[in-house]
């Protein structure tokens, strides 16, 4: 398991960390920073709190970029890391606006031109429903806008949640 970046199952989160050790506790408890001593890596298992839905994450340290993130996403063959992947999308979007939902949206309508694997498609689906791709909350600032960026912004979500429910369509058909 030397080559994953994260771990989004409480079982497979619970059962890495017994081989790591325990660096650090912040938060009061919500963030906790490991160590693997054979191979120096850090790692940090943090709650992804949203609307009274939490998540148990663990990720590999430094932090992984949004470009690190959507490749996983697309590529990783453990189904929990997809779903890592696209939910920190989602968090470090909410949390830091690193914007992503275009990037991946690209991504997925290249995916889905050709043939796709059963497999495939649930992955597709995953990182669309954790990724929370359907949700057409303008989720940008609006304070101190004109009204007319205030409804572009609104827009760019609507085509968005439009763009994933159409691929979602594409895979059902």
């Amino acid at each position: 398991m030397n080559d994953r970046k994260l771990f989004s199952t409480n079982v497979l989160i619970e059962n890495f960390i017994k081989q790591l050790d325990q660096v650090e506790v912040l938060d009061g408890g919500w963030t906790i920073l490991y160590i693997d001593k054979t191979s120096g890596k850090e790692w940090i298992k943090y709650i992804f709190d949203d609307r009274s839905l939490s998540h148990n994450l663990l990720q590999i340290k430094p932090r992984l970029s949004t470009d690190d993130l959507i490749d996983i996403a697309l590529n990783s063959t453990y189904p929990d890391e997809v779903i890592a992947a696209a939910n920190r999308l989602y968090y470090e979007d909410k949390q830091d606006n690193n914007q992503y939902r275009a990037r991946l949206i690209e991504k997925l309508l290249e995916r889905i031109q050709s043939k796709l694997e059963p497999s495939e498609k649930e992955r597709i689906t995953s990182i669309i429903q954790a990724g929370n791709l359907l949700s057409d909350l303008n989720r940008r600032e609006i304070t101190g806008k004109h009204y007319t960026e205030v409804y572009k912004d609104a827009n760019y979500f609507k085509n968005i949640a439009f763009q994933a429910a159409e691929i979602l369509a594409q895979l059902k058909a």
